[in-house]
């Protein structure tokens, strides 16, 4: 199989098999046809993006975790494939809780769906600029209102 034009990439994430020792950081890489994790240039998984059935994103229990839940049908069975991030916010130190309700992955379930249902995503680069400016407000440098206003630009709305 040629090489597949790559919809979205986030490195720096953690997937966990369950194993001892099984925890993989690495990065997740969304394909017109399949979702894969990377860590050191080697698949850990992939999933055909016809055999998912959902995706969600969450925010963990603790604060700085979020989780993205990817299920599948894999020869009869669903399984859930969950990705992780950690990342340490500075508004907990000052806290501005408010400043880290959005999960971090909410631009996958979207993307994720589109490539799904075999939608031509023109927006991709958007999401991407969406992710910068929730970092930039959860970091306090825009405001919410700012980041809803640019939000609804990128997206047409």
């Amino acid at each position: 199989m040629q090489d597949e034009k790559i919809i979205k990439k986030e490195s720096n994430l953690i997937y966990d098999n369950g194993k001892l020792f099984g925890k993989k950081k690495g990065s997740l890489v969304l394909t017109q046809n399949e979702i894969y994790f990377l860590c050191l240039s080697k698949k850990i998984f992939n999933i055909p993006l016809k055999n998912i059935t959902n995706v969600r994103a969450k925010k963990g229990v603790m604060a700085g975790y979020d989780f993205l839940d990817i299920s599948y049908n894999e020869e009869g069975k669903n399984r859930t494939k969950t990705i992780e991030r950690r990342s340490y916010v500075n508004g907990l130190v000052l806290g501005h809780l408010d400043k880290i309700a959005e999960p971090f992955f909410r631009s996958w379930e979207k993307i994720i769906e589109d490539a799904r249902l075999g939608k031509d995503n023109k927006s991709g680069s958007n999401y991407d600029e969406i992710e910068k400016l929730a970092d930039m407000k959860n970091r306090g440098i825009i405001t919410e209102e700012e980041f809803q206003t640019k939000k609804k630009q990128l997206l047409g709305i």
